[in-house]
């Protein structure tokens, strides 16, 4: 894959990465406007961070139909550190490092940002459907359902549509845990599959054997 084709396949991706972008976009208007929510994320001071998981660290494999079938997350320090690794691409960002890494194992190549941007990747699985005044509960037919077990956590579930399509999403701790798009006979999904509450060691550097495009 040269350069180019990379660029090219951040900006397009697959479905279900498409679909998650739209969770990024509500993701950071709900951020703005519930930024003042007293709710504590279960970090050490106490204190509120409402782009933040409200567990410190996990390893989390999901089931899709996009991506040859799965893929992974990791995260550390309730999510300043961040790992999302695909098919053929890894995207890992440093927070507090400022640093934005793409990854692709295939030419065992790597792409390096200077940037805050790759915070945004987190953003994707942020989950609000508890928060009181989330933006998304002024979605059309918004519901909340029954609790559901999902990969052994008890998760709770929202519902709603809109133009045709219908919405479902899922989380525990502020951690997406299920998301369904169904729009006519088109189904997109992904449904986390395993947890483990804790990051491996080096899931947020650069193996050796990688070098700098």
């Amino acid at each position: 894959m040269n350069l180019q084709n990379l660029k090219n396949a951040l900006v397009t991706g697959t479905k279900v990465t498409k679909m998650m972008m739209a969770i990024l976009i509500i993701s950071i208007v709900t951020i703005s406007c519930g930024k003042d929510d007293p709710v504590n994320n279960g970090n050490n001071n106490n204190q509120f961070q409402y782009d933040r998981f409200n567990i410190k660290a996990a390893t989390i494999v999901y089931s899709n139909e996009d991506d040859n079938g799965e893929f992974k997350i990791v995260f550390d320090d309730y999510g300043k550190k961040f790992r999302h690794e695909m098919s053929d691409q890894i995207v890992i960002s440093d927070e507090d490092a400022k640093k934005y890494y793409v990854l692709i194992p295939a030419e065992k190549k790597y792409l390096e940002y200077s940037s805050e941007a790759g915070a945004s990747n987190r953003y994707l699985f942020l989950y609000y459907g508890d928060d009181v005044g989330s933006a998304w509960s002024y979605y059309p037919g918004f519901i909340k359902q029954s609790n559901r077990t999902i990969a052994g956590k008890n998760c709770s579930v929202c519902k709603w549509g809109a133009d045709g399509e219908t919405f479902e999403w899922g989380g525990w701790s502020r951690i997406t845990f299920l998301h369904s798009v169904v729009s006519g006979s088109d189904v997109s999904k992904f449904e986390a599959k395993s947890i483990v509450e804790s990051a491996p060691a080096n899931s947020f550097t650069i193996p050796d054997d990688y070098t700098k495009y």
